[in-house]
Parts: structure tokens; C-alpha cells; sequence
């Protein structure tokens, strides 16, 4: 009967195979299985997209394609027929003899897309599953006023399964030629690297760094690592707080140099708002160790909003605190930047 439902699958909506998931209460959904995970199990369909299942309702799967499962020892089974009976779950496949496992160790399978997509996940190259985009702006006036103004900024970031790197840069330069004089000379940039210890718990190591020529900045570093935790981590709403330590070093124009060990207190915040705009914002606190008047901070946020295919429309912020300017310096910089961008990759999530 489950071949003859199957061969009429695949006649009637042409395509290559189609999966059945046989409820306890009779009811019967057709489609393909994506994966289960949390508790859920997912049928993808051409009626319904994504169809989400609670797995204590669900009775049998069958499929004519590999679902793959984790077997006993952790071995992972390539089976076609997954059945609910009591305490157990009974499986078997083509390649795959009669298997009963305990019902409470079968908590995630994946059908054949999402097992490929696991596997390259595991262990993508470096310059891989990158993404982000860059965005620049323009800004001129001639005439009365003779006036430059370049902005550019860079967001891009690489998860997987068991890591994820962030990148980032800002920058504007702004120029008047009646006055010949240098009217903004700043670049922000940074990159973190985090790994995961635990599904909420990770480690991280990162690097900031400053230039700003009217601060007389010449190099502002902060290198740190410590932990971090996964406080939301949903596909469309991600937040993480994080904390350890860190070395500031300020190297200013004229040889005068400030360094010191501080405390590094931080949060990151990723909101998918609608459905072509996307908000991320991440602020740091850097307390001297050794002198509780001196600290710095940092704050970088932004908002993207695709306009076209991978064409985007981009406002970034970046702002930058020190307690101890140099004598006649103003002690908080910011960037406010708007233009078009260059969105590139494609979201794992």
C-alpha cells in the first residue's frame, strides 16, 4: 500500500520521490522528510512548504531515499522505515537489517538534503559559508564649498556547527579643499573568533583596533578572549553576553604610548525585523585593571535592507569612548555612514 501511495506521488506532483509520515491519530502527510530535531519533525511540501510535526504524535515514516539516523554506538544508520512501538523504535532499510532502539535515544534523523548539508557543515574550507556584505557611500559638494566625503563599511561572519568567525569594518574620510583641511580620518575594525564548548556555552578570542587621525590616534589595540553564552539563539533572533580580559594598548602621535590590562564585559544582538531587513548591534565595556578612572567603549550597529537581488541599502553606526583623550581631544569619535551594498553569501540559518 506505502509503494502504491509513493508511486502516485510521484505521478501527480512529478517529482522524484515523496516520503509518507503516518500519524497515530491516521492521518497521513506526504511530502519529504527534512529532519527531526528538539523534538520536531519536518516534512518539506509543495502544498504547504514546511510542514512541523510534534514526534510524540507521529506513528511511521517511510521513504524510498536514505534517512539517517544515529544507530547503536553511535554508528549512523542509512534506513527506510521508521516505526514507533512502545518503548522502542524499530528501523530498517535496504542495507539495513531490522534495528530496535531504545524510543528515548532517537531524538534527531535527517533525510538525504539535510544529511548532505550536515556533512559539509562539519568540515567547510576557510573560505567558505562566508557571509555579509559591503556597502560605500559618497558624499560631494563643488561650487561655494569644495567638500569629500567617503564612507565604507565590511560585516561578514562563517558559522558552522562548531565555530563562528565575525569581521568587521568602518571607516570615513572627509575632506574641505577651501579650508585644506582634513575634516574626519577614522577606521574601526575588528574580528572575533568564537567556539562552542557547550549548545549555550563558548570560548572566544578577538582583536579591535582604532585609527583615527584627529584624535591623534595613531593605533588604539584591544586584544582579549574569554567566554560567552548563547542567551537567545533562534533563526531570527540571536543575543549573546560575554565577558573576559583583555590587553589595551594607545599609541598616539609623538611617541605617547598607554597600555594596560582590562576587564572586557560585552553583548551581541542580531534581529531579523522584516522580511528584507536585517538589524545587528554589538557594544563592549573595557575597564582598566589598575587604574578604575580610565576604561574605554565600544558600540557598532547596523541596518541592512535588500533592495534588489544582492543589491542593499545600508546605515551603520560606530562609536568609540576613552576616559583619557590626550590633552585637547574630544574623549567619543563616531561614525554614521548611509550608501549602497553588496550583499554576498547566503545564510545558514
Amino acid at each position: 500500500m506505502i509503494r502504491k501511495t509513493l508511486l502516485l506521488c510521484l505521478l501527480l506532483t512529478g517529482v522524484a520521490v515523496c516520503d509518507q509520515v503516518q500519524l497515530k491519530n491516521g492521518d497521513k502527510i506526504t511530502g519529504k522528510v527534512g529532519k527531526l530535531d528538539s523534538g520536531k519533525l519536518t516534512i518539506k511540501t509543495d502544498y504547504a512548504d514546511d510542514v512541523t510535526i510534534k514526534w510524540a504524535a507521529v506513528e511511521k515514516v517511510t521513504s524510498d531515499t536514505p534517512i539517517y539516523l544515529p544507530g547503536p554506538n553511535q554508528k549512523t544508520l542509512a534506513v527506510n522505515t521508521i516505526e514507533r512501538a512502545d518503548n522502542e523504535v524499530i528501523v530498517s532499510g535496504t542495507n539495513t537489517p531490522e534495528t530496535r532502539i531504545a524510543a528515548a535515544d532517537v531524538t534527531q534523523f535527517r533525510g538525504e538534503p539535510e544529511q548532505k548539508a550536515y556533512e559539509h557543515s562539519l568540515h567547510p574550507g576557510i573560505m567558505q559559508d562566508w557571509v555579509g556584505g559591503f556597502n560605500f557611500g559618497l558624499a560631494l559638494a563643488r561650487g561655494n564649498s569644495q567638500t569629500t566625503n567617503i564612507s565604507s563599511g565590511l560585516n561578514a561572519s562563517r558559522e558552522t556547527l562548531h565555530d563562528k568567525i565575525t569581521a568587521y569594518l568602518t571607516s570615513v574620510y572627509a575632506t574641505d579643499a577651501i579650508l585644506n583641511t582634513t575634516t574626519s580620518n577614522a577606521i574601526h575594525a575588528g574580528a572575533r573568533y568564537d567556539h562552542n564548548l557547550t549548545k549555550k556555552l563558548f570560548a572566544y578570542g578577538s582583536a579591535d583596533f582604532v585609527y583615527d587621525q584627529l584624535q591623534a590616534l595613531d593605533l588604539g589595540s584591544i586584544i582579549g578572549g574569554g567566554f560567552g553564552y548563547h542567551l537567545i539563539d533562534r533563526p531570527t533572533e540571536t543575543l549573546d553576553i560575554l565577558g573576559g580580559i583583555s590587553w589595551t594598548r594607545q599609541a598616539y602621535t609623538g611617541g605617547v604610548v598607554d597600555s594596560f590590562p582590562s576587564a572586557q564585559i560585552g553583548e551581541e544582538f542580531t534581529k531579523h525585523l522584516f522580511a528584507n531587513t536585517d538589524l545587528t548591534e554589538r557594544g563592549f565595556f573595557y575597564p582598566d585593571l589598575t587604574n578604575s578612572s580610565q576604561y574605554n567603549a565600544a558600540l557598532d550597529a547596523g541596518l541592512t535592507s535588500k533592495i534588489y537581488k544582492r543589491l542593499t541599502w545600508n546605515v551603520t553606526f560606530s562609536d568609540r569612548y576613552t576616559s583619557y583623550p590626550l590633552p585637547g581631544k574630544k574623549d567619543n569619535d563616531l561614525i554614521f555612514s548611509t550608501g549602497l551594498g553588496i550583499a554576498f553569501g547566503t545564510p545558514a540559518k
